[in-house]
């Protein structure tokens, strides 16, 4: 991966994703949690992507949607000051969280991983895959909404389903010049699996109010021995 890219990936995430959604919708007396700083991470990049599809709407190019979050970092800064960049020092997740965390996305961690490796990917986990990769790429090359190459499936009931994963995808490789399959891969992906983690946590001490370990425990048993995933990593990757 080319280091620049990869850097700009990582400040566009920061400064059009996670910091307006944190001036948006965070306490503006408190700083956030690691946890909530993940969160919004992923709730501002939804947002980003969906300014992006309608801008593209209007056949507009999508990279200027990013001027909105990018005023509403300003104005926040101008408000708030170096407020806006502090995080909570003195909280963090139990040791039970972080082991039942990891255990519940390792196999799908490692298998994103793997698909976002090299310059193309050599192998693709889960049926339809391919299908969200090749919305990323129509999402991509085109400057308007719906492009012009979304497939037959688009005829049917099912296609607006994948066009939200796809547009972050896409839309983090058009403001960085990251190859779409790493944008979703090496970046979307981790960020929706540790988020959704996070937010699940959260829900847990919240809702149930249980310890947070337990909770994670009920929720993502099925994912830590994921059968399909166990086979295409170790075995025969033609087989997941």
């Amino acid at each position: 991966m080319n280091g620049l890219e990869f850097l700009l990936a990582a400040l566009a995430l920061y400064f059009l994703a996670y910091l307006p959604a944190r001036i948006l919708f965070h306490d503006r007396n408190g700083s956030p949690s690691i946890a909530d700083a993940l969160i919004y991470l992923l709730a501002g990049w939804a947002i980003l992507a969906v300014l992006s599809m309608v801008f593209a709407k209007f056949s507009w190019t999508p990279e200027l949607s990013a001027t909105i979050p990018g005023l509403v970092v300003i104005v926040g800064f101008a408000r708030y000051r170096t407020k806006v960049f502090l995080f909570e020092s003195y909280t963090g997740p139990s040791v039970g969280v972080i082991i039942i965390g990891l255990a519940a996305i390792s196999m799908p961690l490692v298998a994103t991983v793997m698909m976002g490796m090299g310059v193309y990917p050599k192998v693709f986990f889960g049926f339809e895959t391919p299908y969200y990769l090749y919305h990323a790429h129509a999402l991509s090359e085109f400057n308007q909404y719906p492009p012009p190459n979304l497939g037959f499936f688009d005829l049917t009931y099912e296609g607006t389903y994948h066009h939200g994963t796809s547009a972050m995808a896409s839309i983090l490789s058009r403001l960085s010049g990251l190859p779409v399959h790493k944008s979703m891969f090496l970046f979307l992906m981790p960020v929706i699996l540790i988020s959704t983690l996070c937010a699940a946590s959260r829900i847990v001490q919240k809702v149930a109010g249980v310890p947070g370990w337990i909770g994670l425990l009920i929720i993502f048993f099925p994912l830590i021995l994921e059968p399909e995933l166990v086979i295409g990593i170790f075995t025969d990757p033609r087989w997941a």
